[in-house]
């Protein structure tokens, strides 16, 4: 599907017409409530732009076509999204092997990924595969999906892409103290990352927007104070931060150890604090006093280059997360097939005639025949 470029519809071509938008499957699912991610806001926001139909997600209406439906505004009569049906081969239940039809279904999800179906797959014949014979159980596939040439080259080369695109583009982070535009910076950033990330194929491109829009979202603080106060300002309030978590925690809980700032200034301290335990409120505030202490032994010069590496580790880690998600989607995949398939109902039938001698041998054992 060739998605819209998001510079909008003519207003003559909205004219009279209504826009029907169905994203009730576009969610994070929380356990209170469901939400919204960056790239389902994204995905709404080019549907709207676009103002065009997309199936199962998005239907232009005319006011006629409402009126014949008694004026009924019901977004599923007119963009309507099921789920299409789990398939089920019968041959397969039967005789075993897995449908190349459903394989191929999964295709672009595999081959964006860089898996090779012959990593899970040998040929049984013209329509159905059988699994690698070196596969003896479910939790195989997950191991020879992570490990596969093709994965990893393709999720290297997703980083790498990532690597180039910080390098060409972290001068508009280092020039938002002067340029003050946090809204452009914004803008180009998403623009540069989407251009760069997208053509790679592991990530859509509302996938894409949504690691950078998470990680704007989560630092958008931190880049307001950058502004105002320069890269020795926002660093002096990491410090600050982390000494007010210490005081307010006013136990051992605060793992110092996930601190960004902390594993880069005091490395060998934290090992020294891991060691012993006591005497905690002493060693804390030696703690808070080495930290400021390297801190100020910063240049400004490497005071903004410790910032920009921290921005830099959190955006790689989102980007991780959603290839992690993208992976486990590949690998769900394979694994719904060995449930489905794997065993046979031949397999099963087998199992309960053995089942039903035994028991009937017990019997004759006991004198019951």
């Amino acid at each position: 599907m060739k998605w819209p470029s998001g510079k909008g519809a003519k207003p003559d071509k909205r004219k009279g017409r209504i826009l029907f938008i169905n994203s009730d499957a576009e969610y994070y699912a929380g356990r209170a409530q469901n939400y919204l991610r960056p790239e389902h806001i994204e995905k709404i926001a080019s549907a709207f732009d676009a103002f065009e139909d997309i199936p199962g997600y998005a239907a232009v209406v005319s006011q006629d076509d409402i009126k014949s439906n008694d004026w009924n505004l019901n977004i599923r009569r007119y963009a309507d999204n099921p789920p299409p049906p789990e398939p089920q081969d019968v041959r397969a239940h039967l005789l075993g092997g897995v449908p190349k039809a459903e394989v191929a279904a999964k295709r672009e999800l595999f081959h964006a990924h860089g898996l090779d179906i012959s990593t899970i797959f040998m040929e049984r014949d013209a329509d159905y595969y059988d699994f690698d014979p070196s596969i003896g159980e479910r939790g195989d596939i997950k191991k020879r999906i992570e490990t596969a040439k093709g994965v990893r080259e393709q999720e290297s080369n997703l980083v790498n892409v990532f690597e180039k695109w910080w390098k060409d583009h972290q001068q508009l982070l280092k020039n938002l103290p002067e340029s003050r535009n946090l809204t452009e910076v914004r803008g180009d950033l998403m623009e540069a990352f989407l251009s760069d990330m997208t053509p790679v194929g592991l990530l859509d491109r509302f996938k894409v927007a949504g690691v950078i829009a998470t990680w704007w979202n989560e630092n958008k603080f931190d880049l307001k104070t950058l502004i105002a106060q320069g890269f020795n300002g926002l660093m002096d309030g990491w410090v600050d931060t982390i000494e007010a978590a210490m005081e307010e925690t006013k136990s051992n809980h605060l793992d110092l150890a996930e601190d960004p700032l902390v594993s880069r200034l005091i490395p060998d301290y934290l090992d020294e604090l891991e060691q012993s335990r006591k005497r905690l409120k002493e060693r804390q505030n030696q703690f808070i006093k080495l930290l400021r202490k390297a801190r100020e032994a910063l240049s400004d010069d490497a005071c903004r280059d410790l910032v920009l590496e921290i921005l830099k580790e959190k955006l790689l880690a989102h980007l991780d997360g959603y290839v992690t998600a993208h992976r486990r989607e590949v690998i769900a995949a394979m694994e719904n097939w060995w449930d489905k398939y794997r065993v046979t109902l031949r397999d099963i039938e087998e199992e309960r005639d053995k089942a039903t001698s035994r028991v009937a041998e017990f019997l004759g054992e006991l004198g019951y025949e």
